[in-house]
Parts: C-alpha cells; structure tokens; sequence
C-alpha cells in the first residue's frame, strides 16, 4: 500500500496557523481532496489527560523534558494509528516550544523517526502582527512577549525546519501569512500538497 503523504505545518503561536488551515480544508473540500488534519499538542494532551498528568495545554511545556520527550514520541505513534488509510495528513504543530527549561524541539529525532514527514511548511508573519494577535486571544495562557523575543523564536523556528528538512530528506517552505489573506497562505499550502501528490 502506497505511504500516505505526510506534511508538517507549523509556525509559532499568534502566527495565524489555525485560520490558514481552516481555509485550508475550504481549499481541499471544494477540490475533492482528502486531506486528515492533525493538532499534535491536541494529541499529546489527550494522552496526558487519559494519564491525568495535565488538565489545560499550556501546563505541558512546563512538565519536565524528559516527560515531554516521552509524550512526544507516543503522541507520534498515536498519530501513526489513526491516520493508517489517510492519502494526505497535515500536522499542525510547533517547530519551537519555549519551556521552563530554554527552547526545545517541537520535532525532535524520536518523532521525526516515528512520522517520516514528507514536506515541512513553517507559516510566518510581521513580528508586529504576532504581538497583536497574541494580546487579543484570551482563549490561551500567553506569556507577555516583547517583540525582540518573537523575532528570536522566528529566527529559531526557521532553524529547525531546516534541520528537520536536513534530517529526513524532505524540503522545507515558509509561507506567509499576511493579515487578512490567509486563503493566499493556504493556496500555497495547497501547492504543496499538489506536487507532492503528482510525485
């Protein structure tokens, strides 16, 4: 059976991820596309919750590494289980976590092992809208950022799309994000998932 086409969508929070993926599943419905989209931190919550562990997602970057490393690897696995049948999975997740401990790898080695993604996209804005967008959303435990910190978590997360590309062999694309158009950001998402699937 043909390995279904996995793509890794991330950028860090504020960005407007989640908007451009609800324009993405717009995108694919009307195309006919089956695409399976996937919140990994929903998924490691979800297991930390059945271990009641945690009650809210925002406590799990403040668990010890080693905990969220064996989170991570089983929310990985969990994820292999039920997308098995998918042709197109999009993983919705962070290429940078900010802990307790320092930075720390959304997609360590465990868990790209585990996925094997096929692409990477890390979804991007202007600094200045991240801030903006992070001090209207009263749904999640913000931590009160300073723009020279959003311009440092951008500069890391870029670096690790580039190591994940470096490490599985599967390129990376960063894409936009502009206030306002984010069915642009989702087309070329789209793009993507397109040449993936003439490949």
């Amino acid at each position: 059976m043909q390995k279904c086409k996995l793509i890794v969508v991330t950028g860090i929070p504020g960005v407007g991820k989640s908007t451009v993926l609800d324009a993405l599943k717009s995108l694919t419905n009307e195309s006919g596309k089956e695409v399976t989209v996937i919140n990994f931190a929903s998924i490691m919550l979800d297991l930390a919750e059945r271990k009641k562990y945690v009650t809210k997602r925002d406590e799990l970057r403040h668990k010890p590494i080693d905990f969220q490393q064996k989170l991570q690897t089983e929310a990985a696995k969990e994820i292999k289980k039920i997308t098995q049948g998918s042709k197109i999975v999009i993983i919705d997740t962070h290429m940078v976590i900010r802990t307790d401990y320092g930075y720390w790898a959304g997609l360590p080695v465990t868990v790209l092992n585990e996925l094997r993604p096929d692409a990477f996209v890390v979804v991007e804005a202007a600094p200045e809208e991240i801030t903006g967008r992070r001090q209207k959303d009263e749904t999640r435990l913000r931590d009160k950022e300073l723009l020279n910190e959003i311009i440092t978590e951008v500069d890391i997360s870029r670096s690790m799309a580039a190591l994940c590309s470096m490490l599985t062999n599967a390129p990376y694309k960063l894409i936009t994000n502009v206030q306002g158009k984010q069915l642009e950001a989702a087309k070329g998402i789209l793009e993507i998932i397109n040449k993936l699937c003439e490949a």
